[in-house]
């Protein structure tokens, strides 16, 4: 699965719900979960991973050159425990607020999960799960909307290197901030091809965040759809 968006969590399915208290439109969200186009996982309100979509998990983390992005028993830990990047942790724990607080349906954005060699774009639906007229859940979904190989980029090559100086990237739309290591008001960010064009080096510890455009972005989407749910609701 993604490198640089995507929670990383276990593969799952009903019976690991065993063991923790949900309630019933958890229960059977989360038994139909395989059934559901793309990957998908479901979370309680405070974003506790109760199950995920096992098939298409599997065959998108093999396609994108994730199988080491499954790791063992985090059914029953938190999502935001999985999130590289405290700005991108920051990021899902608003959405995730923002639908549990809200009479939004809900959330759905664009983003990239690619792979050294893979393009990948994507679309990001996040849904509140409704019981007695209350979000007693969350169902994420993810699936994707346009792929294409291309020259491996190296940068990507680098997840988990502790070499190299820092380079904090989008996980949004996989800008990079440059010059690497600004932190200031000052700094800008490009995309990777005019990263290299300015001899940006490849050995590199990638620390993502989300750079203001999608930030912006989704806000915008998740406030209008938010406001709209409201205003029918009040009808």
């Amino acid at each position: 699965i993604s490198y640089h968006w995507w929670p990383r969590f276990k593969m799952g399915r009903i019976s690991h719900l065993a063991n923790i208290p949900v309630k019933a439109e958890l229960s059977q969200a989360a038994a139909f979960i395989d059934t559901l186009a793309g990957v998908n996982w479901v979370t309680d309100l405070e974003g506790l991973i109760l199950a995920i979509g096992e098939a298409n998990w599997t065959q998108f983390a093999r396609s994108a050159h994730g199988q080491h992005l499954v790791p063992d028993r985090l059914i029953g830990t938190s999502l935001f425990d999985q999130i590289q990047g405290e700005g991108v942790k920051i990021f899902y724990r608003d959405l995730h607020a923002r639908l549990v607080s809200s009479k939004s349906e809900s959330i759905e954005f664009n983003y990239r999960c690619d792979a050294p060699d893979i393009e990948c774009h994507m679309s990001m639906r996040i849904t509140g799960i409704r019981g007695d007229g209350e979000v007693v859940g969350l169902l994420y979904q993810s699936g994707v909307t346009a792929q294409r190989p291309r020259p491996a980029i190296r940068i990507f090559e680098q997840v988990g290197s502790h070499t190299g100086p820092f380079l904090k990237i989008c996980s949004g739309c996989h800008d990079v901030v440059w010059p690497p290591d600004m932190t200031g008001p000052e700094r800008e960010w490009i995309d990777l091809p005019e990263y290299y064009r300015r001899g940006g080096p490849e050995q590199v510890m990638l620390d993502h965040d989300i750079c203001p455009d999608c930030v912006a972005m989704v806000q915008t989407v998740s406030l209008t759809e938010i406001a709209v749910a409201e205003e029918n609701a009040g009808g």
